[in-house]
């Protein structure tokens, strides 16, 4: 009996590994997407600047970049750090494999939470400058700018939603892990 419980643990710790493995390749992979999307969000549209009120307006080519917002830039080194990170633990995992050290888990999922609150911060900034594009802000004078500039935000939406799937996927992977500490706790 006591043999398979032992085979019962081993197979759960298995499962276990092989859920965060997968789980942490899906967070890189959707943070490394974000990053890409948002760092590709260019584009340059003729807009017509009126100079004087009597003369006909100007058309003007101006381009919008993902880096004229520090909002944005701060998006991208967040996902660059979370995904070096998520990289990083993957292959520790890996290398790891074998070994049941509660310590490698414990510093992990605290590495985890930090990520995680990088990534939402990231996202936070991202939408609040976001809506501002989509909505305007009378109150201190910004205007829309998605409406003339629809393939940048377009851009901005899917590198936010991509940042989203992937900070709720990290919110799993830490979950995860504190059920697994609790459990290796509770075995002993």
């Amino acid at each position: 009996m006591d043999m398979e419980s032992d085979v019962k643990v081993a197979i759960d710790r298995s499962s276990l590994r092989l859920s965060d493995l997968l789980l942490r390749l899906v967070a890189l992979v959707t943070t490394l997407v974000a990053a890409v999307v948002m760092g590709t969000a260019v584009e340059t549209k003729t807009v017509p600047i009126t100079v004087v009120p009597t003369l006909p307006p100007l058309p003007v080519a101006l381009t919008a970049k993902w880096h004229y917002l520090s909002a944005f830039t701060y998006f991208i080194a967040t996902h660059v750090i979370a995904c070096s990170y998520l990289a990083f633990s993957l292959v520790l995992l890996i290398a790891n494999r074998a070994s049941k050290a509660k310590s490698l888990a414990f510093a992990l999922a605290v590495t985890d939470v930090i990520v995680m609150g990088l990534m939402f911060t990231g996202n936070s900034a991202t939408i609040a400058v976001g809506l501002i594009g989509f909505e305007r802000n009378s109150h201190v004078g910004w205007n829309k700018v998605c409406n003339v500039y629809k393939g940048y935000c377009n851009h901005i939406d899917a590198a936010a939603l991509m940042s989203l799937i992937g900070s709720i996927v990290v919110v799993l992977i830490i979950v995860l892990t504190i059920a697994n500490l609790h459990k290796q706790c509770g075995s002993m």
